[in-house]
């Protein structure tokens, strides 16, 4: 694990993203770089943590390996290798309801599996 670079702070929508992995304790395939090398593994997302002013995913693979990677060196988005449905392509996958209910706007969006 490679620090000697300064930290850059994700989105909270990539955190919120993470932490919600790692309560649910799902699998995703995801790539990083470190120290100049890419990989890209399947990994249970388990904990995340704040060391030193950087924040980290604490992750193990299924062979039990345990994994500590900075969030900034994270390039890949969380797609569920169980559904591998994501925000970027359920648009694909709804159908678009709009109605009126008690003079109020609202939009019913219906996902398939």
């Amino acid at each position: 694990m490679s620090d000697n670079i300064e930290y850059q702070p994700i989105h909270c929508a990539l955190y919120d993203g993470f932490e919600l992995a790692c309560m649910r304790k799902e699998v995703h395939k995801l790539t990083w770089s470190d120290q100049g090398q890419t990989y890209t593994l399947k990994l249970r997302c388990l904990n995340l943590q704040c060391e030193q002013g950087a924040e980290y995913l604490i992750a193990e693979s299924q062979e039990q390996t345990a994994y500590k990677i900075r969030l900034d060196h994270i390039t890949s988005t969380l797609l569920s290798v169980k559904d591998n449905i994501s925000a970027k392509h359920a648009i694909k996958y709804h159908q678009y309801f709009p109605r009126k209910i008690d003079g109020k706007r609202f939009i019913i969006l219906r996902f398939r599996r």
